[in-house]
């Protein structure tokens, strides 16, 4: 995938336009950075490692795309996309798997979406939460995507131990926590509190 505005800068700047990591990462729509919605491109996965392939290669087909800056900050995908930017490029040390877990079944607790013994709870809004994504078109299509179309499947993982897709882990960050420095923060917390953590 590529963005015709960092492609051209990417030109102007270093003679050659080059693949972004962000841009490849499975729920990303848009570019973070541009807020554009990103291109697709063809390109053979042998080919690509073989010959090297870069943007600069597909310079007609990514001319022939003229999408307006994406304006509105309540787009979802963009959201998702600048969330995964930012965990991609998180060089800190990994959390452990319990004080991520327990991160999310804290704040979902208090929020009233789980019981205090872990399950869903029966009353919870989950539902309409899954209808509110559902409205944005780009997040939609992650969803179908990734076969996420239940509570059940946005919370694997945490309520079970199913393991969890990383749309479903993104999607929460965004929705409990804003921003992905506030989840690691909000998991170095449970961690540091946790007295059965490994020192």
């Amino acid at each position: 995938k590529a963005c015709t505005a960092c492609a051209d800068r990417d030109a102007k700047e270093y003679g050659i336009a080059y693949w972004h990591r962000s841009h490849q990462l499975a729920t990303t729509r848009y570019c973070p950075e541009h807020r554009l919605p990103l291109i697709t491109l063809d390109v053979r996965r042998k080919r690509l490692h073989e010959q090297f392939i870069l943007p600069d290669q597909f310079v007609h087909e990514l001319r022939s795309y003229d999408h307006p800056a994406t304006d509105d900050s309540s787009n979802a995908g963009v959201e998702l996309s600048i969330l995964g930017r930012e965990a991609l490029l998180d060089a800190g040390e990994p959390q452990r798997h319990v004080a991520i877990r327990d991160t999310y079944n804290s704040v979902l607790t208090e929020m009233g979406f789980l019981t205090y013994a872990g399950k869903a709870h029966p009353k919870n809004h989950f539902r309409s939460f899954m209808q509110d994504l559902g409205r944005d078109a780009s997040v939609a299509e992650l969803l179908r995507h990734a076969r996420i179309g239940s509570s059940s499947r946005l919370l694997a993982g945490i309520v079970d131990e199913r393991s969890g897709r990383p749309l479903s882990r993104l999607l929460l960050v965004s929705w409990l926590f804003g921003s992905w420095e506030a989840f690691k923060q909000a998991c170095l917390w449970r961690d540091a509190l946790d007295p059965e953590a490994v020192a």
